[in-house]
């Protein structure tokens, strides 16, 4: 594909055109799926990634840079899912190395005593959210949900990882402070 085929695309995927989003997974997704499984080393979770960067590439359309090689930005936002999903597995594996099978499985097998406290958890959480200064839950949203790092989210809100990092900081300590008061935690 040429330069110029791929600005095109990159300008109709942009308005909303899902044949031009077909013919981009189309021509990319087999040598993307190849890099990133060279990666991790897992079809199945190669498949994912490469996956959720084309639903990104879907519902962040309207923030593609058509001036920016396809190409190149494809690889890159795989390369940062790649690091993402490694980030992920190493948090993962530090957890689980701090307890033995047992504990793990015996937390496991554990059925939850009441949806109602569950419910209320998740009553008590919306509240502290819906409350929060518009940015600070802006950058909660974004950081707790949508999974982003302190730097995309920066990136995203043009403001600094630094006020972002505390934002995140502040969200958390008003989380922790309502779920104290309710002895939740």
């Amino acid at each position: 594909m040429s330069e110029d085929q791929a600005y095109f695309i990159a300008d109709k995927i942009k308005s909303g055109d899902s044949a031009a989003f077909r013919a981009l997974f189309r021509l990319y997704y087999p040598s993307l799926l190849s890099f990133v499984e060279g990666v991790v080393k897992d079809r199945t979770i190669a498949e994912d990634i490469v996956q959720t960067v084309f639903m990104k590439i879907w519902l962040y359309r309207s923030s593609i840079d058509g001036s920016k090689p396809l190409r190149s930005y494809l690889f890159l936002l795989c390369r940062r899912e790649v690091c993402s999903w490694f980030r992920k597995e190493v948090a993962v594996q530090r957890f689980v190395s701090g307890y033995d099978r047992e504990e793990i499985d015996r937390f496991a097998s554990t059925p939850v005593s009441d949806s109602a406290e569950l419910d209320e958890l998740s009553r008590i959480a919306s509240d502290v959210v819906a409350r929060m200064p518009q940015k600070r839950r802006e950058v909660f949203i974004l950081s707790r949900r949508e999974g982003l790092t302190i730097n995309e989210i920066a990136v995203r809100l043009g403001i600094s990882p630094r006020t972002v990092n505390k934002h995140i900081q502040l969200a958390l300590r008003a989380m922790r402070s309502a779920l104290g008061q309710n002895n939740q935690l």
